[in-house]
């Protein structure tokens, strides 16, 4: 409702926005929705106004945007296909093991945070460039492995591309014969 009054009365700046609040929308919205029901003596009051001051810390925490990312090998996040190494709160650059859950808050100033679910807050800072390895921060058993070359199927094996042909054309030849050899009540050969 509120793009839409602002976009109405061709509201365009924060000052101009702040004083149609002030003197128009909080009035209506006092007025319509500003009555408490009094439970000791059974019927509504109106209260003062439903709207409550508060600071601006208090409004960035409840206003940030979260979504859960998955640490990645090398010790980073991807957030908006962009790669974030985590910082604690010294600034150094901290690891967690491949595939930890993290939950990633962007505050409306633009701030990054991270949070595991032992309640651990991490800085968020983007990374130029992203290793599968870092040779810098992972450990000897983080370093990934080389894959094992698959074996050639050698042309012996019945998988094979050879004699799946072979079978293919016995089985066709097998098909075009079957009226040959078929009796009244088979319907596929033996």
């Amino acid at each position: 409702m509120i793009p839409h009054r602002l976009t109405m009365e061709r509201i365009t700046s924060f000052d101009e926005a702040n004083e149609y609040f002030q003197s128009k929308l909080m009035p209506y919205f006092n007025g319509t929705f500003g009555y408490g029901y009094d439970w000791v003596v059974g019927y509504k009051r109106s209260v003062q106004s439903v709207f409550e001051p508060c600071t601006t810390g208090q409004i960035r925490t409840p206003l940030s945007v979260l979504c859960e990312r998955v640490v990645n090998k090398g010790s980073s996040i991807s957030l908006n296909k962009v790669y974030m190494a985590l910082l604690d709160e010294k600034g150094k650059r901290i690891t967690l093991p491949y595939h930890t859950k993290v939950t990633v808050a962007k505050l409306l100033d633009g701030l990054l945070f991270a949070t595991t679910k032992n309640d651990r807050c991490y800085a968020l800072e983007p990374i130029p460039e992203r290793h599968a390895f870092s040779p810098e921060i992972d450990t000897e058993d983080m370093k990934p492995k080389k894959k094992a070359k698959r074996p050639k199927i050698l042309a012996s094996h019945p998988w094979s591309f050879e004699k799946q042909m072979k079978f293919r054309e016995n089985d066709a030849l097998m098909k075009k014969l079957e009226p040959c050899y078929k009796s009244r009540d088979e319907y596929r050969y033996a």
